[in-house]
Order: structure tokens, then C-alpha cells, then sequence
């Protein structure tokens, strides 16, 4: 009988998610346009971040523009375990990994959006006290 209850559980939350994602998809602009200021870009961007966090990427996620770049930190990252249990060992026998995933979705969103050299991020930073990556995107 508990099963069954979770089960059910289980299938509302994925609804849930599902209805969550469908209304925040029709919020994040991706129109090539001129209007679309960095400012909007930032805007947009904190919501696409937003967008990952809910969906269980990551635990928090922050993207904040200085000039013209575009830093999209995310903290907590659901692979955040992972990627240092396969990166301790020898550090000579491999390199060490990087969660790219976040800025893979961020960078392919910037290009749609017109910002075609920001692909692929300039830097990535990790803070391992906060189980943080931070990637930096150019905007110009």
C-alpha cells in the first residue's frame, strides 16, 4: 500500500516539474534581436540558471554580468560528487574533469540569442569549498 502512495507521489511531482518547466521555458527570451541589451541577457540568463536548479541540476545557480562578461555560477551541481570521486587518486593519471554541463546549456543559449563567440565559456573556475563552478562567458 505505501508503494502505491509514493508511487502516486512520485507521478504528481513529475507533473509538477514537467508544468514548471513548460512555464518557464515560455519566460526566457531567445529572440535575435536587437533590443536584446546585455542587461536583458543577465536577466534572461538568472532565469535559465534558475530554470537548471529547479529541475535538480544543481542546488543553487547565480548568473551576474561585470562588463562584458557573463558569470554563471552553479552550486551544488548534481554530478558535484561524482566528478571528485573520479578526480582523486593519482593526479598524474588523468586530468582533472569539469562539469561543463551548465555551460553548455548557457553557451547554446547565448549563441541562439545572438552572441554567437560566447559557444563555449572563456574560463571555468571551480571552488571546491563550495562545490561551485563558475563559468565565464564574453558577451562582446
Amino acid at each position: 500500500m505505501a508503494w502505491n502512495r509514493h508511487a502516486i507521489a512520485q507521478t504528481q511531482l513529475r507533473k509538477h516539474v514537467a508544468s514548471t518547466a513548460r512555464d518557464a521555458r515560455n519566460l526566457i527570451s531567445t529572440q535575435v534581436s536587437p533590443e536584446l541589451s546585455p542587461v536583458a541577457v543577465e536577466a534572461n540568463a538568472q532565469k535559465l540558471v534558475t530554470l537548471l536548479a529547479v529541475l535538480g541540476f544543481s542546488i543553487d545557480s547565480v548568473a551576474e554580468r561585470r562588463g562584458n562578461k557573463l558569470l554563471v555560477t552553479f552550486i551544488g551541481a548534481a554530478n558535484c560528487w561524482g566528478l571528485r570521486s573520479l578526480s582523486q587518486g593519482n593526479p598524474l593519471a588523468r586530468p582533472p574533469l569539469v562539469n561543463d554541463f551548465g555551460a553548455k546549456v548557457v553557451g547554446a543559449w547565448l549563441a541562439r540569442c545572438g552572441y554567437a563567440g560566447s559557444r563555449e565559456p572563456a574560463a571555468t573556475t571551480f571552488d571546491a569549498a563550495r562545490c561551485a563552478y563558475t563559468h565565464e562567458f564574453r558577451l562582446a
